[in-house]
């Protein structure tokens, strides 16, 4: 679900100059998507076709490529989906990911995800916490 927009620049690959655009925040499953004439004007090729599956069931094979994205002052090399020319601009939960924020559904904004270590175990007579893969 679209649920609202944030600015986002997309740099072009030499990282010198960008476009800036509106993109509608999606916290569903999904890449950004950009308008393809955007980020060939930017020099973005399709780097491959991948299979996605469509809101109806259905699935569509689209050209995606690897991007730098810049959000808040952070950039990030992220999967990208190459949209038709009257697409708008959507940013994906994959993406959000990517830039370690997550969705403030009741003020509408982007907040700093509060991120977790996979596990940690408690030694030693002192109750110390340390990392452990077990």
């Amino acid at each position: 679900m679209g649920r609202f927009q944030i600015q986002v620049e997309i740099m072009d690959l030499e990282l010198e100059s960008f476009e800036q655009l509106d993109a509608r925040v999606d916290d569903g499953p999904g890449h950004l998507t950009v308008p393809a004439p955007v980020l060939e004007q930017l020099g973005y090729a399709a780097g491959h076709r991948r299979r996605f599956m469509l809101p109806d069931g259905g699935e569509a094979l689209v050209s995606t490529s690897r991007i730098a994205a810049r959000i808040g002052g952070q950039i990030r090399v992220v999967p990208c989906v190459f949209g038709d020319s009257h697409s708008e601009a959507r940013l994906g939960a994959n993406t959000l990911q990517k830039f370690n924020l997550e969705v403030d559904a009741v003020d509408e904004t982007l907040v700093p995800m509060k991120l977790r270590l996979p596990s940690f175990r408690l030694i030693g007579d002192k109750g110390r916490y340390v990392y452990s893969n077990n």
